[in-house]
């Protein structure tokens, strides 16, 4: 363990409890929750949910995810039945905003040019999905799943690149994630835009994230004056530990690691 990594653990250790202290920010699949087959089954692991609620009590607590606020607050109360006015959530990557009490407060307005583009591709990837990957629709982004038969991943990519290319379809935006390709249309916040909306609002930002569609988010929180900023990469795919790992602060294996970083963080407050 590096010194700067234990200087920063010491900072954020000395925030929690400030009004204005730290703010931990978590991504949803493949951070907190595991991934699994069926994405609509997807769950808060088990062992973080305890340092969650108690992190809760100590320091702003905000989710930013692909999904959207709805999906994130019914998995999210089972978490937070206490906390439900302090939790901001941020779904489909920023599109949405509101918070585990209300649900969506504000919306970004999408294009209706882009959404139709983003359906033509979708009705024109569903008569050429490969065996065994499915697609997910998500409202203002699509996602491509291969998690079942991950030797269709290049063939996948290739089908969306293509088709965006045959048909026109220059509103759109391809980005990879675990087992995932996630399609969106251009030009709508990304979880690293949503994070410098309230950067500056803390003295601290916590990050934790899985895989590609965390990049920009790392990036803004890596650009933050020492030791203000702490990036977690929950170990996921190769590529996306080739690209982002020697840029964060410290990889975690899986869901456990991350609760047990959590509860490090917390122990000197409330004596784990």
């Amino acid at each position: 363990m590096t010194r700067a990594l234990d200087d920063k653990k010491s900072f954020f250790q000395g925030l929690l409890g400030e009004r204005v202290g730290a703010c931990f920010v978590f991504d949803f699949d493949g951070t907190l929750a595991p991934i699994v087959v069926d994405p609509t089954t997807a769950a808060v692991s088990q062992p973080l949910i305890e340092p969650l609620r108690a992190l809760s009590q100590l320091a702003a607590v905000k989710i930013i995810s692909g999904r959207p606020v709805d999906f994130l607050r019914e998995k999210l109360f089972a978490v937070f039945p206490n906390e439900r006015d302090s939790i901001e959530i941020f779904g489909k990557y920023g599109i949405e905003r509101g918070t585990l009490k209300e649900g969506v407060t504000s919306t970004f307005q999408v294009a209706r040019e882009s959404l139709d583009q983003l359906r033509s591709l979708q009705v024109a990837m569903e008569a050429v999905m490969p065996e065994r990957c499915f697609i997910e629709e998500k409202g203002t982004s699509t996602g491509y799943h291969f998690r079942l038969n991950p030797t269709q991943q290049s063939h996948i990519r290739d089908l969306i690149d293509g088709n965006i290319k045959d048909h026109g379809l220059d509103k759109l935006e391809v980005h990879g994630g675990k087992m995932v390709f996630e399609v969106m249309v251009s030009g709508v916040p990304t979880k690293g835009a949503s994070i410098s909306t309230f950067k500056e609002d803390f003295r601290g930002i916590f990050f934790a994230g899985d895989d590609l569609g965390d990049v920009d988010a790392f990036k803004v929180i890596s650009d933050l004056p020492e030791p203000s900023g702490l990036t977690v990469l929950v170990r996921g795919s190769a590529e996306t530990e080739a690209r982002v790992g020697a840029s964060v602060d410290l990889i975690v294996s899986d869901q456990v690691h991350l609760a047990e970083l959590i509860r490090e963080l917390l122990g000197q407050s409330i004596g784990f």
